[in-house]
């Protein structure tokens, strides 16, 4: 296996606007060695996954003007038979809202655990991809 293929397989996505987790989630995958990519929008999400295969993909799933049923079913579609591991982030106040994106995810947080073990989070779920 090539650095390059070794990089990419290591690679993140995150699918996220709040400036605050934006700052966060790329510090944290800058300490831990890890590349990663932001997208605002669907089509850049879609064009992204079509790009390159990530290792991981981190969403917030109380952002707005996303159908992010529909982006994770095209996702899934996406990945093929190579699964690609899911983070989804939500407050307390909207678990029960986002609650129909969970299954589609391999593990959802509250914003306060994703502040809190973020790292181990990332490392735990790059290595299962």
């Amino acid at each position: 296996m090539t650095e390059a293929t070794v990089a990419q397989q290591r690679r993140i996505l995150a699918l996220v606007t709040d400036l605050f987790f934006t700052l966060k989630i790329g510090d944290t995958a800058k300490s831990v060695g890890l590349p990663i990519h932001f997208v605002g929008s669907a089509e850049e999400f879609l064009d992204s996954i079509r790009k390159a295969r990530p290792g991981l993909v981190i969403a917030d799933l109380t952002l707005d003007g996303i159908d992010l049923a529909a982006l994770f079913e095209e996702l899934a579609a996406e990945a093929h038979q190579v699964p690609v591991p899911i983070l989804g982030y939500t407050t307390h106040a909207d678990w029960k809202r986002t609650s129909p994106l969970h299954d589609r995810c391999t593990k959802v947080v509250t914003k306060d655990t994703l502040s809190r073990s973020l790292a181990e989070l990332m490392q735990q779920l790059i290595q299962q991809g």
